[in-house]
């Protein structure tokens, strides 16, 4: 029993977020959710009618207070030495990275990742990374090659599940609008998630059961109010 105490004490906590080794210009964040109308597979046109790649994830706090360092770094090689007077006045909307509040979801920490499907000169820009499950089969075997999504197929990455994210903190004062977004890099599927879209759906079977039904109506001939 005691040796099982001293492996649990030295074992490493589980690290969910930091710089990547090869890249320390890139961030990455374990164990977040997807959450609802993510744009990933195709873009979509923002408020601005410019096609994106999008999608906000839920955090933890602390995720969160690693981002809004990260932003503030941002801030600081655009701006240098007015980024603090500059980075406090931002409204909070023009912040990726903050608390958001939604009817169904209440308050909860996140971070809103983003990337034009073209530069202002209409080239096109390479979509996010986006790798499906590639489980071991046993764990003797080496390691297995990340494989790129599918949309639907199973293993890839769908609103509500939960991935590894790869994103950039970057500054911006484009046309008097200032703010801190993060680019979407690529995402890794890691667990499956209750979807927030599509939660009932009909099948066969249910149109099947009305086609039995000899058309017969149990409502009542008034209506309750």
């Amino acid at each position: 029993m005691q040796d099982n105490h001293q492996n649990q004490a030295q074992q490493k906590p589980q690290v969910t977020f930091g710089h990547l080794e090869n890249h320390p210009n890139l961030l990455f964040l374990k164990n977040v959710r997807v959450g609802p109308f993510a744009a990933l597979y195709r873009p979509q046109p923002n408020l601005s009618g410019k096609d994106q790649y999008s999608a906000v994830c839920i955090i933890s706090e602390e995720q969160l207070a690693f981002l809004e360092d990260e932003m503030k770094q941002a801030a600081k090689g655009l701006w240098k030495d007015q980024a603090k007077e500059i980075y406090t006045k931002l409204r909070l909307e023009s912040k990726a990275a903050r608390v958001r509040e939604d009817k169904y979801l209440g308050k909860y920490p996140s971070v809103k990742v983003s990337r034009n499907a073209k530069t202002e000169a209409g080239k096109p820009l390479l979509a996010p990374k986006l790798f499906q499950k590639t489980p071991k089969r046993n764990p003797d075997e080496p390691k297995v090659p990340a494989k790129p999504c599918v949309e639907g197929e199973p293993g890839s990455i769908y609103d509500g599940c939960y991935v590894t994210l790869i994103l950039e903190a970057k500054a911006y004062d484009y046309k008097g609008s200032k703010g801190v977004k993060f680019d979407f890099h690529g995402m890794s599927f890691e667990r499956d998630g209750e979807p927030f879209i599509g939660r009932t759906q009909v099948s066969a079977d249910d149109f099947e059961s009305l086609a039995d039904d000899d058309m017969n109506d149990d409502s009542p001939d008034e209506l309750a109010w």
